[in-house]
């Protein structure tokens, strides 16, 4: 009884086997990281734009907000003259922002006191392969229900 080896063949088609599963889940696993980083910079860009509208009702204060895109960077300062508070806050996001279907890099919100929010138009967040577009004011509007109360936006 003699012990068979592999042939050369046979191990080059296992290693390009390999070699091609490899490829193909290394393309999937890269789509999958942008898709990912794309939706946490949108849900953080919602998240900061609605921090700034809960804090000028809150507060009873206007608030500015600048939105500018810097290479992979969003940046986002937030001032309030009246009571001479500012944040800034910056994350990376490999996206780029529209107004109104224009290209931009920079963009002022102001949110009122009393829940109005200018300027009115569409921001669109433009990713590999998605698109997140909000209406303002009506993505952050309030409105009150019929008990008085105040609703969330949806």
């Amino acid at each position: 009884m003699t012990k068979r080896l592999f042939s050369l063949l046979e191990v080059m088609i296992a290693v390009f086997i390999l070699a091609l599963a490899g490829s193909v889940i290394g393309i999937r696993l890269g789509k999958a990281l942008d898709e990912k980083q794309f939706q946490s910079a949108v849900d953080r860009l919602y998240s900061e734009l609605e921090s700034s509208r809960r804090l000028a009702l809150n507060m009873q204060a206007d608030w500015s907000v600048v939105l500018e895109k810097q290479n992979d960077l969003i940046l986002l300062y937030r001032t309030c003259p009246e009571v001479t508070k500012s944040f800034a806050v910056q994350w990376k996001a490999s996206c780029s922002l529209r107004w109104n279907h224009e290209p931009i890099d920079k963009i002022a919100f102001l949110f009122s006191s009393t829940g109005k929010m200018e300027p009115a138009g569409l921001l669109e967040i433009v990713g590999s392969g998605h698109t997140v577009s909000w209406s303002f004011p009506g993505r952050f509007a309030i409105t009150e229900g019929s008990d008085g109360a105040v609703r969330r936006p949806e």
